[in-house]
């Protein structure tokens, strides 16, 4: 279920950016599978997460309209039945060949 909280949280981040100021333009994208985690840094600390599916998720996110949240055709899967989405079809991914893109609109 860590694809479907994901969506929960960047719809609240997208509902959160509408009502700040200045007007942020914020756009999510969600993909899922193994990651590299670990913190960098000698005097200031930092968490960070590095491996294919991060790049994915970015550029999946590279496709999405401000104030929306595209998911891989794979994460939609994982949570087509406690979510509402539209396909926006296969679209071409830098490095990655063509894949299903899913617009979220909502999530149980």
């Amino acid at each position: 279920m860590t694809v479907l909280a994901g969506a929960r949280a960047g719809l609240a981040m997208v509902a959160a950016s509408q009502e700040v100021q200045p007007d942020w333009q914020v756009r999510v994208g969600l993909h899922f599978g193994p990651v590299v985690a670990g913190v960098v840094g000698r005097r200031k600390f930092m968490f960070n997460l590095w491996g294919d599916t991060v790049n994915v998720a970015s550029r999946i996110s590279d496709q999405a309209e401000p104030g929306t949240i595209f998911l891989s055709g794979d994460a939609w899967a994982q949570i087509r039945t406690s979510a509402s989405g539209q396909s926006r079809g296969m679209v071409p991914l830098k490095g990655k060949g063509e894949m299903e893109l899913v617009e979220v609109t909502a999530v149980d």
